[in-house]
């Protein structure tokens, strides 16, 4: 069963990844609910952004009600879903395709092992991203939302083996990946697309799919 319960207090910011427990309290939004600020960063958010949530009419209770109908073996339709929440029915086809989007994608194949290239793009608009295993070439590519750190983070996560080896950019998104595995090595594109002191690290084959 899919579930989305979040801490009331984030751990991290979710527009930079920086990792904080005491992030100062800063209003509330019209909806009530408490914004957050980092102490050296201008950006608010709540518990909400960067979630499936995130801007969005339904409440918590409703969200948690809409996962349960999702694992069920017969899923609703998004018209059923809109109806039962006495919203439009293209507003509950739009909640099952972003229910969908964030769903684990471990059930599509055996996770990545060895060592594991990961980058991420735009296609038609919309945010992929991909890894691929040099150990036996194996691909793995999911749309998401947006690359925010808990997106990153997450897919990485369910993708790969505790102890494969994660190559990556540098880019802010991927700063949370330390805390998930082991071994995590990164390539300043600004500067060169292959380590200038590891010549093993760069990202040059998921950039070539």
């Amino acid at each position: 069963m899919l579930n989305f319960i979040i801490l009331m207090s984030p751990k991290n910011c979710p527009h930079c990844g920086i990792v904080s427990s005491h992030f100062i309290k800063w209003g509330k939004t019209p909806q009530k609910r408490i914004r957050y600020r980092y102490s050296d960063y201008h950006k608010t958010f709540t518990n909400r952004t960067g979630t499936i949530r995130h801007r969005t009419q339904l409440n918590d209770k409703q969200w948690n009600d809409l996962s349960r109908m999702a694992s069920l073996r017969t899923c609703p339709s998004g018209s059923d879903i809109g109806r039962f929440f006495q919203k439009h029915i293209y507003t509950g086809q739009r909640y099952l395709r972003r229910l969908k989007s964030f769903i684990p994608p471990s059930s599509t194949g055996p996770p990545l092992s060895g060592t594991a290239e990961f980058d991420e793009s735009v296609m038609q608009r919309q945010w992929v991203v991909g890894g691929i295993s040099r150990k036996n070439g194996k691909v793995k590519l999911c749309i998401v939302q947006n690359r925010s750190a808990h997106t990153l983070t997450s897919l990485i996560r369910h993708t790969t083996h505790y102890n494969t080896v994660i190559l990556t950019d540098e880019w802010k998104g991927y700063h949370l990946i330390k805390y998930e595995r082991p071994a995590h090595y990164t390539v300043n594109h600004s500067q060169s697309f292959v380590n200038p002191y590891f010549s093993k690290i760069h990202t040059n084959r998921i950039e070539g799919l």
